[in-house]
């Protein structure tokens, strides 16, 4: 009993430490094959987003990419223009039962909660990747310059910890979103 509850008190500090650590493979690791289709064989995922949608070199994310035209960008924004993301976070030594759901999905919103004031979930569910356990979160809140919306599909495969968010100014989250829906309708597991 008493190993459970250390197991238990330990879990959200190793989900949090490993959340906020934004580490990521560097994007040199990762490839963009055809346009509008993302494979990365070192994380084993692949899926398509739309050929509008550009890669950007990044030392946070296993891919960064950005609207490159179709989407109008908020020039000097200082939350970020829209953007989709893939984040592969490193995890500390765990036992696999230890990685949880809802420890991933805690960990998150409590890094959007940092940096967007009056944030609140509007929308939660259960998604199905096959091969995966997920969660799908429609989250707003505001920015330094705004309502800001993001759309995060959290997803534990292989022992591992996978996040594709798509995130904007509120004004241009429909465009932003059927990127995101473009992903998470697409992936596809490699391992």
């Amino acid at each position: 009993m008493a190993a459970h509850l250390y197991v238990i008190l330990l879990l959200p500090l190793m989900m949090s430490s490993a959340c906020a650590s934004g580490k990521a493979a560097p994007a040199s690791k990762a490839g963009v094959g055809a346009p509008g289709t993302f494979e990365s064989r070192e994380h084993g995922i692949r899926f398509r987003y739309p050929a509008d949608w550009k890669p950007r070199p990044s030392k946070d994310y296993v891919l960064l990419a950005e609207p490159g035209s179709g989407v109008e960008r908020s020039s000097g924004e200082v939350d970020g223009g829209p953007r989709l993301t893939l984040d592969v976070p490193d995890l500390p030594p765990h036992l696999p039962f230890m990685l949880t759901l809802k420890a991933v999905r805690n960990g998150y919103v409590d890094d959007l909660r940092k940096r967007l004031k009056e944030m609140r979930v509007e929308d939660e569910r259960e998604w199905q990747a096959p091969g995966a356990k997920a969660t799908r979160l429609l989250v707003c809140g505001r920015g330094a310059k705004g309502e800001r919306s993001v759309a995060a599909l959290l997803m534990i495969h292989d022992d591992g910890v996978y996040i594709v968010s798509a995130e904007s100014a509120k004004v241009l989250f429909p465009r932003v979103r059927e990127a995101f829906d473009t992903v998470a309708g697409s992936l596809e597991w490699l391992k």
